[in-house]
């Protein structure tokens, strides 16, 4: 065996610690005179012998005993397993290099970036950054272990039979459905049902900070690829994005009109653009963009509405690993892909071949394939080969298939029953995908093919959990509702270890797994269950873990929040942003704190005195009413994680008594984000992935398609038939495996099968060319539609004109679509098409024509239409039910800013109107088949002498549902005025319309248009154009007529160029504004504002005008009997009776914005308010009574502008309008209290039970398709529990409790009918006996109410008296208004 230099100077070395001096003289002599001590080389390259002595100079920081610590350390790792993988311990230990046992003193200070021997251990942990390690280090890695350390050559998988778990904490007082770890793997970050989102330490599992700020469950979370921002989506409707650094809440994003069930940030990084995106559970997918190094999100998303059936949603999603694609699955069956190939997102494809829901979608990690996962039994790996989407089918049962050539039968099923598929997941490499059955069982699949491979069976129950190791191929873990999380090594179909989740909580079974992550450095698992707690599961032992608790809150983790209008938060007891909140106290599950000695472990208690770490309790009376108190005192912070200084905080968006709050606050500093390297090379990496996966898209785009020799010699322009798409289906079929699948795209057919025209285009998969190049930063678009609207080529171009062929661009309010224009070649090649297109028009008019001939068909049709609306409306309860998200009134509708387009109207409103708008307007209602439109009272039919440049004034509007709610429509009626004069003509016309994206305005107010006009525009002048909320700057290229029937019109009469090199479009004079100032990125922008004339207001000082108005309006909204009507009604159906929702408090921030034109428009929301009330309720309701007389003070309030008091008209029609007094607290308690004891002996009785909770769906499936209205006691039980309570007398009371017999009776369920004989007649007695003590106390309520009526009419008889006797005197009249509202039903 050859002798290390190295080994004999450290021989030396402890031969000298030995009583004999002799015997270490003399082995160093041998060495020396032997060459046997480490040697050098000049810079001559002669190689020279050191001395000892030189030797000890070099390594002085070596000690005499080094060779036994050395052993000592040896041997250690050989006991721990690893001296079996290492083969050869021989090195050169004296070489300076990372693996030296023997270094200088600065390579001791230095940081070791990496160790060969931790790696040996730890191969998943240091081989996952293969930067670190160069060719001479792979060298030596061969040298010292026999072989190079590469993710190839993994250790066994038996080493994690060494993992256990190291601790589990109870973290969350629900269950816990979200896990994610940061990029670092540092920290972990859980999100449950209790509202919160948790971080986490990985490595002591202590509890970093909590975030606080949704209102219902989280569904989802995901940590962007800078590690910097955490994105939370719940069913509360919004994402909230917080900083990962500070906890701040950096936005909340509201798209959604229901539930959001996943988000994901997109790996795209082309641009400085990065996106988020987020599916809801009312059918849409949005798209939020935001600039890379920033937490600025776009307030309005790229949104697609994907309906294609009614109550259709959105469930999951899945980027690709460059962010080139993502695939989305739904509820109908359906598999919708977008591309960012024009660096913004666009849908390309929807492949429908799934028949029930998608349920899961994962990308693979190196490659275009998904794998999707479907309720209907299947998983199938998606790929786009040829032209066309095809499909690997992976059964469940596999031998069946094997000799079943029907591709169209892919159906997995067990005994007749369906097995639905519940998880997917890709191994590291790609090389295998794993599927989960609702079973339990897990398959193995070769991807490529479709082969299965192994099968794993462990689990009893169903499996929601597949993680595969992210750097080991061969293991994969998986969880699932039988508690147990199992490590698998997938090549031999072997369980490696298991655990069984059935510690800490006393639950006879063990609790289901709801989450399970591999941290980025492959050493942790941590895992969520249903009772909310969170499970660490690593290698070997570690001790950090043993001084942390088991069970972590914080304690101000459940306090109330105050929210404002964009629903960011404050703390409500320090009225403090959340994430500058002192450090929290940290407490167990009954809310204790915890000793002095624990709470330096909460972030910033660090160095906190033993008096600042201990919490005081100020009630534990009850153990769920302990309290916390925060100190009163802030001492001096020195800690690592946060710093503290005196700031003033703005509290002027929350309604507060103050504006501003000076305090101290403090800034939390954790998670930072990655360093430059690591953020460019991982930009790198996702860039060169988008490449790949753009030109494998674009080769496979260009491919022929193999459709046979028939398909070779056909022409390459096919008609659209049906016939001609089911062939070239089979065709297809006939050539691809058995288990292969070919999908026509869904977008293609339905286009081609809805379209009257000859379709233009190969029968490809695709909705654009992906050889298309486009200006990257300037492309945007708005998706969705219903059913009916469907994204094909002729949707992704521009309108263009029909003579000139220039393309049509919106004025400065409308979300262009800036990639989707034709160039000059294509569209002059368009002639012949267009001729086409005008005999298709005139086939379509013949059409109408004779739809005008039937006309009273259709109208006995719409009138059965609306009976059977106006029926569902009055069934409100069914109504609830069935609500849908788009009946949401729109922004442009209930806006309170005041902004040039889109033009809203108001009464008196002078005009011009343009008929070229309203045709193009009309036509995209006709080609989008938004509401049908009566050709007879459009106004270019039923007035001969119109012109096409027409000014009028608005004498009416009004606000109404289109045919196929929605959407909303403005009625507006005009009457013409003579342009010079504006005096009135006799010629009214009506006009109908809404908001459209695409379409520009062609109602303006006339003050804007004479302002355009007056600006003479030349050719070469420089402009600049308003959209999407940014400057857009151009050049005039000529003034040209937009249609030659209207030469004189001004409507976009220019054609412009835009400064970014796009194609030339039409704007009219009002859209395009002075270049004064391009250079300048001042944010304020100098838009036309609406100067009132003389005949607006009553007064010239419209400021003062406004204060007055607003003083007003908040003193009318202080009264009990205007409680109803401060805010917006907070129910479901109310938008969908009602078209026009109007509310005091949005009166009150349009009058703040300056919205209002004049004082009619402000009067006429007003009315808009009582009507609403009145249309809504019950006609005699209290409600009514009290909308009555607020409409009328404030009424009366705006007409006189002398005064100043309105609380003065207020009392007076208070008086004659003479509301119902509610009923007085003594007798309203007394039957409160007997229908809470008779509820309670009800629930006392035996039997009870059975009708006190709802009913199981699963224990009765019928229950709800017979009871059309089920309720339960415990629903009456929250009604009488309610503040104020929901029931207004005890008839009520008594008719729930009915209804809950009679509906037993209904069902017929024989134990159910059991109950009712015995508590029917027990109930009817003791009702009995309350009623007759309710008619005593009725017949004194009656005096009491007519002595109190009279005193109050007396004390009004001098109303002069009454309204001079100042503030006590009012106050005194107003607490006799009691709140009346908590009697009545809402708007």
């Amino acid at each position: 065996m050859a002798s290390s230099p190295g080994l004999n100077f450290l021989i030396a070395k402890y031969l000298r610690e030995l009583p004999n001096p002799n015997l270490a003289n003399d082995f160093i002599s041998t060495l020396e005179k032997n060459n046997l001590l480490p040697s050098t080389r000049n810079w001559n390259g002669v190689e020279r012998q050191i001395s000892f002595q030189e030797l000890e100079q070099q390594y002085n920081h070596v000690p005499d005993n080094h060779l036994p610590q050395l052993l000592e350390n040896v041997m250690s790792y050989v006991e721990q397993g690893v001296g079996k993988r290492f083969g050869s311990l021989t090195t050169f230990l004296l070489q300076l290099d990372p693996t030296c046992f023997l270094e200088n003193k600065q390579k001791i200070s230095s940081k070791r970036k990496y160790n060969m021997f931790a790696t040996a251990y730890h191969p998943c942990k240091y081989l996952s950054n293969p930067t670190n390690r160069n060719m001479q280090l792979i060298m030596r890695e061969r040298e010292y272990f026999g072989r190079t350390l590469s993710i190839e050559k993994l250790p066994s998988s038996d080493l994690y039979q060494r993992m256990n778990m190291r601790l589990k904490v109870i973290a969350h007082k629900a269950s816990v459905y979200c896990i994610a770890f940061d990029r670092t793997g540092t920290y972990a970050l859980s999100a449950a049902d209790d509202f919160l989102l948790k971080m986490w330490h990985v490595h002591t599992g202590r509890l970093m900070a909590t975030f606080r700020g949704h209102s219902k469950e989280i569904c989802d979370i995901d940590v962007n690829f800078e590690n910097t921002l955490v994105a939370s989506a719940s069913l509360d409707k919004k994402v909230r994005v917080w900083n990962l650094r500070t906890t701040k809440m950096e936005c909340v994003l509201h798209g959604h009109q229901s539930g959001i069930n996943a988000t994901k940030f997109s790996p795209f990084c082309k641009t400085d653009d990065r996106w988020l995106a987020s599916v809801g559970s009312e059918g849409s997918i949005c798209f939020w963009k935001y600039r890379v190094g920033t937490t600025e999100f776009e307030s309005r998303p790229i949104k697609f509405v994907e309906k294609s059936r009614a109550g259709a949603q959105m469930l999951c999603l899945s980027f690709s690993p460059g962010g080139y694609f993502v695939a989305a699955g739904s509820s109908d069956s359906v598999i919708r892909v977008y591309s960012f190939h024009t660096y913004s997102p666009l849908k390309i494809c929807e492949l429908d071949r799934h028949t029930n829901v998608v349920e899961t979608i994962c990308y693979s990690h190196l490659s275009n394939s998904f794998i999707s996962g479907s309720k209907d039994g299947t998983a199938r790996i998606w790929r786009y080969e040829q032209q066309s989407w095809r499909a690997i089918v992976l059964n469940y049962s596999n031998d069946s298939d094997k000799t079943n050539n029907d591709s169209n039968n892919h159906v997995s099923t067990v005994g007749n029953k369906l097995i639905p598929v519940t998880i997917v997941s890709w191994s590291c490499t790609d090389r295998r995908v794993a599927t989960a059955y609702e079973n339990g069982l897990i398959k193995i699949w070769e991807p490529n093919d479709g082969t299965l491979l192994n099968e794993l069976k462990k689990h009893e129950k169903t499996v929601f959990v597949l993680e595969c190791h992210p750097t080991n191929e061969r293991i994969l873990c998986s969880a699932g509702h039988d508690g147990l999380l199992v490590i698998w090594d997938m090549v031999d179909g072997r369980a490696i270890k298991y655990f069984l989740n059935d510690q800490y909580i006393d639950i006879p079974n063990s609790i289901p797994y709801s989450e399970a992550k591999w941290s980025p450095n492959c050493d942790v698992i941590c895992t969520t269950d249903l009772c909310g707690q969170i499970c660490f599961f690593g290698l070997g032992t570690d001790t950090q873990y043993n001084k942390t608790q088991i069970e972590q809150f914080f304690h101000n983790d459940l306090r109330p929040v105050i929210r404002d209008s964009n629903d960011n938060v404050l703390d409500e007891q320090l009225q403090v942003p959340p994430h500058l909140l002192p450090p929290p106290y940290l407490i167990d599950d009954h809310g204790h704190a915890y000793p002095a000695d624990i709470q330096r472990f909460v972030p910033g208690r660090e160095n906190y005195s033993q008096n600042d770490n201990t919490a005081t309790v100020v009630n534990h009376e009850y153990l769920e009413d302990l309290i916390i108190a925060e100190p009163l005192t802030t001492p001096a912070l020195t800690s690592a994680y946060m710093t503290r200084n005196f700031e003033t905080i703005d509290l002027s968006t929350f309604r507060l008594n103050i504006d501003k709050k000076q305090t101290f606050v403090y800034h939390r500093d954790f998670i930072p984000p990655l360093s430059e390297a690591e953020l460019e090379r991982s930009e790198i990496i996702r860039d060169v992935r988008y490449d790949e996966e753009r030109i494998v898209y674009e080769r496979e785009y260009l491919k022929k398609a193999d459709y046979g020799d028939s398909c070779e010699s056909s022409p390459v322009k096919k008609r659209t038939t049906r016939n001609v798409i089911k062939m070239r289906q089979e065709e297809l079929l006939k050539r691809v495996p058995h288990n292969v699948e070919v999908a026509i795209n869904r977008l293609t057919t339905r286009a081609l099968y809805d379209s009257d025209k000859e379709d233009k285009t190969d029968l490809s998969d695709d909705q654009y060319s992906p050889n298309a190049t486009v200006p990257f930063g300037d492309s945007e678009m708005s998706g969705g539609g219903d059913d009916d609207s469907v994204s094909t080529d002729e949707d992704l171009v521009a309108t263009t004109s029909r003579t000139t062929g220039i393309m049509t661009r919106t004025g400065q309010q409308r979300r262009v679509q800036r990639h989707r224009n034709l160039s000059p070649d294509e569209d002059e090649d368009d002639d012949d098409e267009d001729k086409h297109e005008h005999e298709n028009r005139r086939v379509q008019e013949a059409k109408t024509q004779h739809r005008r001939r039937n006309k009273w068909k259709r109208l006995k049709k719409r009138r059965e239409q609306v009976k059977t609306k106006k029926e569902e409306f009055e069934n409100k309860d069914d109504l609830e039910l069935n609500y849908s998200p788009d009946f949401k009134p729109p922004d442009w509708l209930t806006r309170t800013a005041a902004q040039c387009s889109p033009y809203i109207p108001q009464i008196g409103d002078i005009v011009v109107y343009f008929v070229q708008g309203h045709e193009l307007y009309i036509n995209e209602v006709k080609d989008k088949k938004m509401y049908e439109i009566d050709e007879k009272t459009l106004p270019w039919n039923k007035s001969e002498s119109l012109d096409a440049v027409e000014c009028a004034t608005v004498i009416g509007v009004s606000i109404s549902f289109s045919d196929k709610q929605p959407p909303r429509v403005i009625n507006v009626r005009l009457q013409l005025l003579n342009p010079n004069t504006l005096e009135a003509t006799s010629q009214r016309i009506s006009v109908k319309f809404h908001d459209v994206d695409g379409i520009a305005d062609f109602i303006i107010l006339k003050q804007y248009y004479d302002q355009a006009i007056q600006r003479e525009w030349k050719t070469g002048d420089r402009f600049r154009c308003f959209i999407d909320d940014t400057w857009w700057p151009g050049t005039i290229v000529k003034r040209e007529a937009f249609d030659l029937v209207h030469e004189n019109s001004p409507f976009q009469c220019y054609i412009i160029r835009w400064d970014n090199g796009e194609n030339e479009e039409r704007l009219s004079p009002w859209d395009i504004f002075e270049s004064d100032d391009l250079s300048s990125e001042s944010t304020v922008l100098k838009m036309p504002y609406y100067q009132p004339t003389a005949d607006d207001w009553p007064v010239h000082d419209v400021d003062s005008e406004r204060e007055r108005l607003l003083t007003g309006i908040d003193a009318l909204m202080q009264v009990d009997i205007a409680e109803q009507f401060r805010a917006p009604v907070q129910l479901a159906w109310y938008p969908v009776v009602i078209a026009y929702p109007i509310d005091l408090g949005t009166i009150r921030e349009r009058i703040s914005n300056g919205y209002y034109r004049r004082s009619n428009a402000l009067k006429w929301d007003v009315k808009k308010m009582e009507e609403n009330a009145k249309n809504f309720n019950e006609k005699g309701s209290q409600i009514i009574e009290q909308v009555k007389i607020v409409t009328k003070t404030l009424l009366k309030y705006i007409d006189d502008f002398n005064c100043d008091d309105i609380n003065l008209i207020y009392q007076r029609s208070l008086h004659s309008e003479q509301v119902p007094l509610p009923l007085s607290t003594s007798f309203n308690d007394d039957w409160l209290d007997d229908c809470q004891m008779i509820l309670n002996d009800i629930l006392s009785q035996p039997g009870s039970d059975l009708l006190r909770y709802p009913i199981d769906e699963n224990e009765y499936p019928d229950y709800e398709r017979i009871i059309k209205t089920p309720i339960c006691f415990d629903d009456v039980q929250a009604k009488l529990s309610q503040t104020p309570c929901v029931y207004r007398h005890s008839r009520e009371f008594i008719a729930d409790c009915h209804l809950i017999f009679q509906n037993a009776l209904t069902y017929a369920d024989p134990e159910m009918i059991n109950v009712v004989r015995h508590l029917g007649p027990w109930f009817d007695r003791r009702v009995a006996i309350f009623d007759r003590r309710q008619r005593r106390s009725n017949s004194q309520y009656t005096s009491e109410m007519t002595t109190r009526r009279r005193e109050l009419q007396n004390s009004s008889t001098d109303e002069n008296n009454t309204y001079t006797t100042g503030e006590a005197a009012i106050a005194a009249t107003t607490t006799t208004i009691s709140s009346s509202s908590s009697n009545s039903k809402f708007q």
